[in-house]
This record gives C-alpha cells, sequence and structure tokens, in this order.
C-alpha cells in the first residue's frame, strides 16, 4: 500500500434513466429533480459518518471510514427516494444505482484517486436501477448485522485485473418488507439455526454470530480444502433468516448429496441446506479424488 494511502470505502451512486427524466419533464423540472436527489442521497452520507468527495453530473462520489456505514447508508439512499417520488407525476419515478468497494485510496486536496476508486466505479457500471452492486473485500468486513444481506451474483474480468473479481448484490429492502409485511411478530421466533461443517480433524460451526463460512484451496479460507479441483473461493456457506444457503463461485462446480436422496452439480448456482449429507469441490462423490466435507443442520 502507497505510504500516503488510506483505506477506505468508496460509493458511486447515480441516477439511472435520468436522460428519460429530461425527455418527460424537460430540462427545468428536470434538473431540479436531479439536484434534489442529490442533495438527498449527500444527506444520507453526511449522517452514515461518510464524505461527498465531488458531484459528477448526476453521480455522486463519497467514502466512509468502513464497510459498514457504508452499506447502511446505500440501502438509505434508496429508501429516502420514497418522498422525492411521492411528489412526481405522471408515472415519473426516481430510481438509483450503486457501486461500493473497499481499498487503498490516495486523498489529495478535495479528490481521491486509486485502483479502489476505479473498481468501485466498475461496481455502479455493473449495478441495474434499484441495485446495489459490491464486491468480496466489503463482504469480508461487513459485520454480522448485515451479512444476511449480500449475493454472489457473478464473476467478471475487472481492467487491470489478473484474476476475476466476484460480484454481489447488497438487497437493501429486504428487512423493510419482511417488517411491513408481518406489522409486528405475533409467533415466537425460530430456534437459532446451527449449521456444523466438519473435514478431516477440524469442524467450524455456524450461527447468527458466524453466518458466512467461505470454503476452498486459500488458506485464509474458513475450510481449506488442499485439492487441486478446488478453487481458491469455491463456495459461501451463508445464513439468511435463519437458513443456510451453498453458493457456488468455483470453476469446477459444485457437488451436493442429503441423506437418502441423489447427489446433484451446482455451477453458479445456489442451494438450500437442510438436514445432513456431504459437498464435494469439483469432484464427483465417487470419484478417488472427491475430498468431502459433512454438514449437519440443526434447527
Amino acid at each position: 500500500m502507497n505510504a500516503d494511502a488510506k483505506s477506505v470505502a468508496i460509493v458511486f451512486a447515480d441516477i439511472s434513466g435520468s436522460t428519460k427524466l429530461y425527455d418527460l419533464l424537460g430540462n427545468d423540472a428536470a434538473r431540479e429533480i436531479v439536484a434534489q436527489t442529490l442533495n438527498t442521497i449527500s444527506a444520507v452520507v453526511g449522517a452514515h459518518d461518510g464524505r461527498v468527495i465531488k458531484t459528477i453530473g448526476d453521480e455522486i462520489f463519497a467514502t466512509f471510514p468502513d464497510a459498514d456505514p457504508a452499506a447502511a447508508a446505500c440501502c438509505k439512499m434508496h429508501a429516502s427516494l420514497d418522498r422525492i417520488n411521492s411528489q412526481l407525476r405522471n408515472g415519473t419515478v426516481i430510481h438509483i444505482r450503486a457501486g461500493l468497494h473497499y481499498g487503498p485510496v490516495i486523498f489529495e486536496a478535495r479528490d481521491a484517486f486509486g485502483d479502489a476508486v476505479n473498481v468501485a466505479a466498475r461496481m455502479v457500471a455493473q449495478a441495474k436501477a434499484d441495485q446495489i452492486i459490491t464486491t468480496q473485500n466489503v463482504v469480508r468486513r461487513l459485520s454480522p448485522a448485515f451479512l444476511a444481506r449480500p449475493r454472489h451474483i457473478d464473476r467478471i474480468p475487472v481492467k487491470g485485473k489478473r484474476q476475476e473479481m466476484n460480484l454481489y448484490e447488497l438487497v437493501w429492502d429486504e428487512e423493510g418488507i419482511t417488517l411491513m409485511a408481518s406489522g409486528i411478530f405475533q409467533t415466537p421466533p425460530p430456534s437459532e439455526a446451527i449449521l456444523r461443517l466438519k473435514h478431516n480433524n477440524s469442524e467450524v460451526v455456524m450461527n447468527k454470530l458466524n453466518p458466512l463460512v467461505l470454503i476452498g484451496r486459500d488458506e485464509n479460507c474458513h475450510v481449506v480444502v488442499n485439492n487441486h479441483f478446488a478453487s481458491r473461493q469455491h463456495v459461501r456457506i451463508e445464513l439468511r433468516r435463519n437458513k443456510f444457503f451453498i453458493v457456488d463461485q468455483s470453476t469446477n462446480g459444485t457437488f451436493v448429496r442429503f441423506v437418502r436422496e441423489k447427489s446433484f452439480f451446482l455451477k453458479r448456482e445456489e442451494v438450500g441446506i437442510t438436514g445432513h449429507g456431504q459437498i464435494s469441490l469439483g469432484s464427483d462423490f465417487n470419484e478417488e479424488s472427491a475430498d468431502l466435507i459433512s454438514f449437519v443442520h440443526e434447527a
């Protein structure tokens, strides 16, 4: 890291379809709505300990001290549009999209530079309206309060990077929809879900305090599988709303089988984990190269 660089969370957020807005409303009305939207999301940045570096047309560039406040701000930005949209007519709706990354940034005067800034800009370019797209750097730094939100969606090549990068969507409205639909809890909450993963002589226990596990060849994974069929970060298992899901993000795919059921194959897909069974990275269960991970789901 450059001696003058500081690691921060970087966010780009822009108004999706602003050109259409000018066509529908005319220059003056559209300019006023764009300005109101940028002011609103800039206020959200400040409220979450962030700093707006600059505004570029219909886009803001901001930094935050860490992943949690940046993720919270991105979620709030989307929710903050309700008041603006309630004032619009003729079917006009404002949408934004956001990109989020974490890495070293060089601050000079009132601007910021660095490879991490370029990656964050690439993330917003990948986002669709109403989406937040982020990277593994961010997901790894999120606290348990946010780890139910990321969804692995793709791997893409990024200019200047030797390896493809994992892309994640941060689902910003899931909790709000759940709360609005349920109103108040009328039934007792479910018992805590626990997933036990065993590989060779080691065991990893997943629960609400440990909601994310990475499995693969990389020594930084929670479960390390030294097999040449395994990718460096082959699969992730995550806890979402008291349920466990296995998400393949590998080159060779993942085999999963439940007790008394046939095995099945995942390739850039996910499936819920219940009961107990086994996982094999890149090799079918009947192959000699299979290096098995067993799982037991306790509800």
